[in-house]
This record gives C-alpha cells, structure tokens and sequence, in this order.
C-alpha cells in the first residue's frame, strides 16, 4: 500500500486536471471512496521566481452510501450524455451561472468526459 490504508488507487489525466480515485479503509475497518482533483496552477512569488502549485479538492463517499451515490452519479452524466453540445466553445458566464445553481437544492456540477482518439 502507498498510503496507510489505501486499498485501490486508479488516475484519470486530461489536459488540465488529474482525477485520483481511491479506495480507502479507516482505523475501524469501514471502506470508503476517495474522490480527488488535482489542478495545476502555476504562480510568481516575486519576479524573478516562480514555482508550480496544486489546488486539490477532495469528495470521501462511506460505502453504506456508495449506492445511492453512483445512482445519482449515473444520472448526472446520463444528462450530460443526452444534452451533448454540437459546438465545443465555452458558454457566456451568466449562462454557466444559470446551469450550475438551483435556487431550491444543492449545487449542479458539470461533468466533462475526455474526448475519446480518434481511430
């Protein structure tokens, strides 16, 4: 194991952000996924040095709650897959706005899928 505790670990890479996922079991035995994103940003400290940073955020989803997790998951992506955009450009920003809150829940989050090569 490379981490204490680690059980699993898989990486998915795109062209900006790394995405770890990683099967984890606590102190008491219980299992858990480890959901990650890694994002680099590189930032100047002074003008004559400069160095690499990494924004992480992290999701931790209990195995008891697994199932009810992937449903809304598989959900999630199913309307993305339906919706599907013919134009790969971007949407206005009071537009994106518009898609990603819910006056009445919990945050939408968009979910994109690496653009599979070419044959």
């Amino acid at each position: 194991m490379a981490k204490r505790g680690e059980l699993f670990s898989l990486r998915s890479q795109s062209a900006r952000r790394t995405y770890f996922f990683n099967v984890k079991e606590n102190r008491t035995g219980t299992l858990f996924l480890n959901v990650v994103e890694s994002k680099k940003r590189s930032t100047s400290a002074s003008s004559k040095a400069s160095f690499e940073e990494f924004e992480r955020r992290s999701v931790m989803v209990f195995e008891d709650d697994l199932p009810a997790f992937m449903e809304a998951l598989q959900e999630a992506v199913s309307f993305v897959q339906r919706r599907g955009r013919p134009s790969r450009a971007r949407p206005s920003r009071a537009r994106a706005q518009r898609e990603t809150q819910s006056p009445s829940g919990p945050k939408k989050v968009r979910v994109r899928a690496k653009p599979k090569p070419k044959e």
